[in-house]
């Protein structure tokens, strides 16, 4: 509704909806983003930085976040940060489109275990944890003795401080029992 209120030029009326919703709830990233752009609106790229932070600290890898975070740092005179974040933008615009030429791969070769490999690994790079996990999963259904899926599973299980999965994967990226 914010959002179509913006779109509406009803700025006022979108910024009301949203902050009677959040005094009563936490939001959600969409929503601290859509309260940030109509702070731009206003002309208070200072104000609009607090709420994108807010946006990033639940999607921290979310494009449009990082490139509202380089867009109001600039506009606030912070500009080594700015460039940081454009940096990280860039970077996750470069990923994704890897990831989606990777999902075509992947449909066009679907008994492939590196296309699955790939999409599963760049999936993980991406955030998207339970979706880079079936992917790797199904890797390993077409070859559960693929050496780097076993390595990036290995990572993967480390990071999250699960130890035995992790020795297992290790062990499997090895080829050894």
């Amino acid at each position: 509704l914010a959002r179509a209120l913006r779109g509406l030029a009803r700025g006022a009326e979108a910024r009301q909806r949203i902050d009677e919703f959040l005094s009563r709830r936490a939001g959600n990233f969409a929503m601290y983003l859509i309260r940030g752009d109509l702070a731009v609106d206003d002309g208070q790229p200072g104000e609009a930085l607090t709420w994108y932070h807010r946006a990033e600290a639940i999607a921290p890898h979310e494009e449009k976040v990082l490139f509202q975070i380089a867009q109001a740092l600039r506009a606030v005179g912070r500009v080594e940060q700015a460039e940081s974040y454009e940096r990280r933008w860039q970077e996750r615009r470069e990923l994704t489109s890897q990831f989606q030429e990777a999902q075509k791969r992947a449909a066009r070769e679907p008994k492939s275990v590196d296309a699955h490999f790939e999409v599963g690994r760049l999936a993980l790079k991406l955030g998207q944890e339970s979706l880079g996990l079936r992917w790797l999963a199904e890797a390993l259904k077409l070859d559960p003795e693929h050496r780097e899926t076993h390595r990036v599973l290995a990572d993967f299980f480390e990071k999250k401080g699960d130890q035995p999965a992790a020795e297992f994967h290790r062990r499997r990226a090895a080829n050894r029992p």
